[in-house]
């Protein structure tokens, strides 16, 4: 696994206390990590910065991979104050503080706290392995709604349906997968995102990207994805 798949991985286990605990629980245990990396090199200024900025990225990544504009536009307004900071508490405090104020407008700008955006950030944020079962049937039950009335509701505030959403969710893991160094064979990345069929999986990819699975050129770092 890359050191940026690594850094995603991280970035979504802390997004899920987010999308399960509220962001203050986020932010709390959030700080306690770079309280570990203050604890590690406090002293050394540069190095300080680094991790404080993988950890931004891995983030944002989770949040905006599909427009690495965006992403960036954030990651120069959040860091841009804590990076001139020599004090590593204070330099905490300024991550912290924008961080937070970033997070409260994307709430806002993305209607989190609806049925529909809950169940987006749902998606956005789950581990690989929590694709390999799921279905517009098991995110009904996750979320306390029958599959007809979640559907219903997901089409109506969405314009799009959820089966659809769902699917390109899964999609783009894979794409992200293979783009950040992943190997392993093909049929057994479409049984990680629940597609027993691997043809029919590259199909779909291909569709979706134009490329099939196999065809996809492994890069390090973070990956825009193509509309579609």
């Amino acid at each position: 696994m890359s050191d940026f798949t690594k850094t995603l991985e991280m970035s979504r286990q802390f997004l899920r206390v987010y999308h399960e605990h509220g962001r203050h629980e986020f932010l709390k245990m959030l700080e306690t990590h770079l309280d570990t990396h203050i604890q590690a090199v406090a002293e050394n200024h540069k190095l300080l910065n680094s991790r404080f900025l993988t950890m931004l990225s891995g983030i944002l990544s989770v949040l905006f991979f599909e427009n690495i504009k965006e992403m960036t536009r954030n990651q120069v307004s959040i860091s841009q104050e804590f990076l001139i900071k020599t004090n590593p508490q204070e330099k905490k405090a300024s991550f912290m503080h924008d961080l937070n104020q970033f997070l409260q407008d994307f709430e806002r700008a993305g209607d989190f706290h609806s049925l529909t955006g809950r169940v987006r950030f749902y998606l956005l944020t789950c581990p690989l392995s929590s694709f390999q079962q799921m279905t517009v049937a098991s995110l009904a039950d996750r979320f306390g709604c029958h599959p007809v009335t979640l559907t219903r509701k997901f089409k109506k505030a969405e314009n799009e349906s959820l089966k659809k959403v769902l699917t390109e969710e899964k999609l783009k893991r894979a794409h992200i997968w293979i783009r950040t160094n992943q190997n392993g064979p093909i049929k057994e990345l479409a049984q990680k995102l629940g597609f027993s069929d691997a043809d029919y999986f590259s199909s779909l990819f291909k569709s979706r990207f134009g490329v099939l699975p196999s065809q996809l050129v492994p890069r390090e770092g973070p990956i825009q994805i193509d509309p579609p």
